[in-house]
This record gives C-alpha cells, structure tokens and sequence, in this order.
C-alpha cells in the first residue's frame, strides 16, 4: 500500500476533481503569502512579490459552488427524509397535488422505520464515495505517472512528480505544507456508516438466523461466530485506514 485509501473510484464528477485542485493551490499561495508578508524583503520585492501571488490567487480561486455542495447540497440530501413531508405542504400551498397517499401507504406497509434509516444512512456512505474518487483522481494526476489511470494512485510508484517538485520549492523558502487526507477522513466516515448499519440491522440479523436454526444452541453458536466475523472485519478496516496514513506520510505523497 503506497499510503492511498484502501478503496476502488466509484463515480468520477470532473468539477469535484477542480475543486480539489485548485484548493490545493489556493492554500499554498495563502501560506506562501503569509511568508511573504512576515519576511524582511524590502518593499518594493514585497509588493512586487505580493501582485504576483494575488494574481496567483485569483487563478487558482477556490469555486464558490464548492461551498454551496459542502454546506447546502449534500447535508439537504442527507437530510431528505426530514424536509420532504414540508416540500410536499409546499407544493399543495402552490395547489400542486401529488399522489403521496398512494406512496406513503405503499412505503408503511413495505417499510419499516429502521430500513427507511439504514437506507438512508447506506445513501451517505455511497455519497462520499463520489468525493474520494475525486480525491483519488487529484492524487493520481499529481503523482504523474500515469495519465491514464489517474484514479488508481496506488498503482503508481514514486513520491509524485509534481509533490516532489513543490515539496523542493516550498521547502527552499521554509514552509512546509502537507495534503488534507481528505479520502482517508472520509472513508473513515464511510466505515463508521457501515458500523452503524450493522448495529441498527442487527434485529434483522438474528431474525434471519432464527428462521435458518431453529435450534437454539445451533443459533447461539452461528451468531457467535457472525459477531467475532464482524469483529475481525471492523479491526482490519480501521487498521488499513491507519497504515494507509502512516505509509503515506513516509512515501512523500503529502
């Protein structure tokens, strides 16, 4: 493992890649400003180094859409099930009439209250899975070594074309600046997701082993053994997730 989340791309969206990118240069050149304002360089250097990074700054701007995604696209899908019946009295104030008794009825009597949570929850994780492929992507395309599987960077060698190349320029001024492991934090969320599934399914679980063993040691001794599965599972997920950032760290893909 060459420090990259342990994970496959699952949908590519090419402005999340843009965000990234241009988030990585924006916090650089705001670092590298903040040198430049500290430093003892004349005034005229100063203000002449200063022009040249603002201009910078506004190239490598950060999409202001990238904040609406954040804070109002996806927490308003997460939270779907919350405001749907108010959309719905909004709709019917604007005399739109939707057949939702039809599907209400259909969705009580299929559905229970902990399955409508478990898929939504189960929704998130897949959610953030979109956010670490372009994550991923962003990584593969700095490492550079391979333009046509930028989204597999672990297949890739090396320290990164371009991380090493910045990594020379910013320490010869004296800053040092490392990568948010934005894929490692989210897929860290992804898999507390999963836990929790697991807990809130876990009636179902035991419901389902009932109905294949009605006898009770027999029982007894498959749910044992599907609890210290699911043990083993959970402790190597959150170990890859820990060697991931370790390894990361000493390969130089920071």
């Amino acid at each position: 493992m060459a420090g990259q989340a342990p994970t496959a791309p699952f949908i590519f969206v090419r402005p999340l890649l843009t965000i990234f990118m241009k988030g990585h240069f924006e916090r650089r050149l705001r670092r590298l400003r903040l040198e430049v304002l500290d430093s003892e360089l004349s005034d005229a250097t100063r203000s002449a180094l200063l022009g040249r990074l603002d201009a910078a700054l506004e190239r490598w701007r950060t999409p202001r859409f990238a904040a609406i995604l954040y804070t109002v696209v996806l927490p308003a899908i997460i939270s779907l099930p919350t405001w749907y019946k108010q959309f719905i009295d909004f709709l019917v104030s604007l005399g739109i009439r939707m057949p939702t008794d039809v599907v209400a009825n259909f969705i009580s009597e299929q559905v229970s209250a902990d399955d409508l949570l478990i898929l939504g929850i189960l929704a998130a994780g897949y959610l953030l899975a979109i956010p670490v492929t372009a994550f991923l992507a962003k990584r593969g395309l700095f490492i550079g070594k391979n333009a046509d599987g930028i989204c597999f960077p672990g297949d890739q060698g090396g320290s990164g074309i371009y991380y090493s190349k910045e990594r020379e320029i910013l320490t010869s001024v004296g800053v040092r600046v490392r990568e948010v492991p934005i894929d490692l934090w989210l897929l860290a969320i992804s898999v507390a997701l999963a836990g929790l599934v697991v807990l809130l399914s876990w009636k179902l679980w035991i419901a389902w082993f009932q109905s294949l063993y009605p006898d009770q040691e027999t029982l007894e001794d498959r749910m044992r053994i599907q609890g210290i599965t699911q043990l083993i599972i959970w402790v190597l997920l959150v170990s890859v997730l820990f060697v991931a950032a370790v390894r990361r760290k000493r390969t130089g893909r920071v």
